[in-house]
């Protein structure tokens, strides 16, 4: 298995820098997946991506939101 895409998106809503009202361009998000990966604890994502050729070729762009909750619009969150 090989992802089509390794480098974030300018409008992945993972990045701080990123108005979360605009959406992402297709495919997969890069910084969902890095987040599931890490911090998000996805164990059954882990065992499926241990098949991935590319996986070590992930890049992110920028600081990172640390919680789901985080990437939503204000106003849709619970705060």
């Amino acid at each position: 298995m090989k992802l089509r895409r390794t480098t974030q998106c300018a409008k992945c809503p993972w990045r701080k820098d990123v108005n979360p009202h605009d959406s992402a361009e297709g495919v997969h998000c890069v910084g969902w997946l890095h987040h599931q990966l890490g911090d998000g604890n996805n164990v059954r994502l882990r065992v499926v991506m241990g098949a991935c050729e590319n996986l070590g070729r992930l890049r992110l762009k920028g600081e990172q939101h640390a919680h789901f909750e985080d990437t939503l619009p204000k106003g849709t969150r619970k705060d």
